[in-house]
């Protein structure tokens, strides 16, 4: 028997579309949504609060395989989008606060210096 190709369901490009459409479901707007050699940042507003979100990435030089990289790539990717539905939730269910958890003025600083045009005079 010839060996099965495992295809990952969970693309880079479909999890992004997952956090769109969460962030959309729960109103958020002014979605970020960035990643470098070092970490994944997702930003947005809910409720006139900021939050950023941050998921640390490996070096592509800590793998033998390109393949093995991606797949890491994917999955930190899926698994963002799985946390920032449940802190959602979370929220919306009175189980997390955001004033103690997620906002404060520096995710504003980060947002701006992830996307100059971020207009912080909508808080």
């Amino acid at each position: 028997m010839g060996r099965r190709e495992f295809e990952n369901p969970w693309t880079i490009k479909k999890s992004k579309e997952q956090i769109r459409q969460i962030l959309k479901d729960y109103g958020c707007d002014d979605v970020v949504m960035r990643s470098n050699g070092e970490k994944i940042t997702v930003g947005f507003r809910v409720d006139h609060r900021l939050v950023k979100c941050l998921m640390p990435i490996l070096k592509r030089e800590e793998f033998r395989h390109y393949s093995g990289w991606q797949a890491m790539l994917e999955y930190r990717w899926q698994v963002l989008a799985l946390s920032i539905e449940a802190y959602l939730r979370a929220g919306e269910c009175g189980l997390a606060r955001f004033e103690e958890n997620y906002s404060d003025d520096r995710t504003a600083k980060t947002i701006s210096a992830i996307r100059p045009d971020f207009d912080r005079r909508k808080r």
